[in-house]
């Protein structure tokens, strides 16, 4: 004892000035230090702060305490070092850490740009060349000198309606999409939408469909969401016009008796032909414009419904006729209730994912002076001309003595990539350039992930109560838990010791009621019991039954009056059951009363393991105080009064 205090005046001496730290220590366990701020952390997080008093900061200094010294006997048992730990802990560290690793005032001005653009819808008109993605130099080369030659149009004055036509030889069609906003197209189309003023047209730009110009017809504000129903008659997408006319005259029949007073859900059961909404009258889920996948004209037409009930004359989306009734409408929300709404359409679209890794890859990059050396890429794109294998080529790199890029205090060389070039796939001497940016970019988020603890309190808190727990969890299971549920004779022994603290302010039936379909078989129970082992009993009384009658039916266990219907009228002679299958009732020889209570631990098991681990674990708590020194810095622990 004296040794502590002495330890305490040593460590703690000049307190007050010490105190005035920013994060002072508030304690000591097994000589670790505990910041206030790792302490008021787990304080505030358990809702001890919003009640304060003294009695309950200091219980849950007592709580903190304990928590730790199961920690380190946890420690001191290597625990953390399995791979079972590792595993769990490594998967948790790397979804905790994903909010981290990514530009955060970059990633909220992307949200409060995508909500806006949500608010703003924009009516959209486009001549359009398709091209696929991977076509041939000449067939992209062809699909240019086209979309650049209606380009010049444009720019002598034709009109894009003009030039639809001549493209694509369609009255039906003009190039109108109608109204647009966030979220509905893809992104280089978007990006466009909200680029080009209203009334003008764009350059010609491309996207993964081909090469695209735009002319901005109209900007409103975005009318919210809406939920509707509706019957449809299908044709085929691009058929011809006689299946589309066919498709008209069987929906302009359907319109006709919802004239006559028809229910709409009624009819859309019977007559719609898209089969997600048939069973449901027609209803589909509630969508922002532009979301719904019969596409915009389908979308134009139900914002256009005002009224809660009005239904809509027949209108063409791409894919058939449509019959719409309005639901329900509601007003676009603010960004703050539409917030994570934004940020889970953004996190489910890979190209507005990736536009949120390039500008955190740019943050990093600023944020740690980030340097390649272009002469190490140049020389490694010229190994890569000269060498006739990979085999050659990995050689020659192995043996450069360059640096590729710096860093923070990180230094890349050559000799790092080619290390990590097999990873890349391919063949290792193509896009050379690409895999060193690739590279880079992966040890930049590396490094940033390593130090995420150093960089952000809040996460490195998180992350020690994982550990915490994780470790209090195995230590606990290991000491307390596991050996509490099979130590059979210290569970004895710890019943016979506190026996008094059970009992009952009622008595407790235990047994077993035999429930027999008649006098016979209640005859042939009771000369079974005389002659069964006690441990067969039950078995043996069961074999009576045959598969397709029951005989016999057995009510085994502890009871007080109210639990179980046979027992409160055979045993505590209560209420008025009888059962027309078992009528017939008698107790085993070795059933009894229990008036005060159990008899043995294995009567109330449950209750007995339950405080026998309490029981230990004080013991443990005891052992764990004496085995690890604990020194509390009183005057920062009091700031937090």
């Amino acid at each position: 004892m004296k040794k502590q205090i002495l330890s305490f005046l040593f460590l703690f001496a000049g307190a007050s000035l010490f105190s005035q730290e920013a994060d002072p220590v508030i304690m000591l366990i097994n000589n670790k230090e505990i910041r206030k701020s790792d302490f008021e952390y787990l304080y505030k997080k358990n809702n001890a702060y919003q009640q304060q008093s003294d009695e309950k900061l200091s219980d849950y200094k007592d709580l903190f305490i304990n928590l730790k010294l199961k920690v380190e006997e946890a420690e001191a048992m290597e625990f953390d070092t399995t791979a079972e730990f590792q595993k769990e802990y490594q998967q948790y560290r790397a979804q905790a850490a994903r909010p981290y690793l990514q530009d955060t005032a970059f990633y909220e001005k992307y949200l409060r740009k995508m909500y806006d653009r949500t608010r703003r819808e924009r009516e959209v008109s486009q001549i359009f060349v398709a091209l696929q993605p991977n076509a041939a130099p000449a067939d992209t080369l062809k699909a240019y000198e086209k979309i650049m030659g209606a380009y010049k149009r444009l720019q002598k004055g034709d009109s894009l309606e003009e030039i639809v036509f001549d493209f694509t030889n369609d009255k039906r069609y003009d190039g109108n999409l109608g109204y647009v906003s966030g979220f509905v197209t893809v992104l280089p189309f978007e990006e466009m939408v909200y680029a080009t003023p209203v009334g003008q047209f764009s350059a010609p730009f491309r996207t993964q469909y081909g090469y695209h110009i735009i002319r901005i017809n109209a900007e409103r504000e975005a009318k919210g969401e809406v939920q509707v129903a509706h019957i449809m008659k299908r044709f085929p997408k691009d058929g011809p016009q006689d299946s589309i006319d066919i498709a008209k005259k069987r929906i302009d029949a359907v319109y006709e008796r919802l004239k006559n007073g028809e229910d709409f859900f009624s009819v859309a059961k019977e007559e719609t032909e898209h089969e997600y909404s048939k069973k449901n009258g027609g209803r589909i889920s509630s969508f922002h414009f532009g979301q719904s996948l019969a596409g915009i004209p389908f979308d134009s037409v139900a914002f256009s419904l005002k009224a809660v009930g009005e239904v809509s004359e027949p209108v063409q989306s791409w894919y058939g006729w449509h019959i719409i009734k309005l639901l329900d409408k509601k007003a676009p929300g603010s960004f703050e209730k539409d917030r994570s709404k934004i940020a889970n359409l953004v996190n489910r679209m890979p190209d507005r994912k990736m536009e949120l890794q390039i500008a955190f890859l740019k943050h990093l990059e600023d944020k740690y002076n980030f340097a390649e050396n272009k002469q190490a890429v140049a020389a490694l794109a010229a190994e890569a001309q000269k060498a006739a294998t990979d085999e050659q080529f990995m050689q020659r790199i192995s043996a450069m003595n360059m640096k590729l890029a710096t860093f923070a205090d990180q230094q890349l060389t050559v000799k790092d990539f080619a290390e990590q070039l097999p990873e890349y796939g391919d063949s290792l001497r193509n896009d050379i350039s690409i895999k060193c940016k690739a590279f880079c970019n992966q040890e930049l988020v590396e490094y940033e992930d390593r130090h995420l603890e150093e960089i952000y309190p809040e996460f490195r808190m998180l992350m020690q109560e994982y550990y915490d727990g994780m470790q209090m969890f195995a230590v606990s299971n290991k000491m307390i838990w596991e050996k509490a549920a099979s130590d059979e004779e210290g569970l004895k022994a710890f019943f016979e010791a506190n026996k008094s603290d059970y009992t009952w302010d009622v008595p407790r039936f235990k047994g077993m009621l035999i429930c027999c379909r008649d006098k016979k078989t209640a005859a042939q129970a009771k000369k079974i019991e005389k002659t069964s082992p006690a441990d067969k009993l039950v078995e043996d009384l069961l074999k009576l039954n045959t598969d397709d009658k029951m005989y016999v039916h057995i009510e085994k266990g502890l009871f007080k009056q109210g639990e179980n219907q046979f027992v409160d009228k055979y045993v505590f002679k209560q209420g008025n059951y009888k059962s027309e299958e078992f009528p017939v009732v008698f107790p085993s020889k070795a059933s009894r009363v229990l008036k005060d209570g159990p008899d043995e631990y294995t009567d109330i098991k449950g209750l007995v393991i339950s405080d026998y681990q309490n029981y230990l674990e004080k013991e443990w708590i005891k052992e764990l105080r004496a085995k690890y020194p604990v020194v509390v810095n009183e005057e920062v622990l009091n700031t937090l009064k």
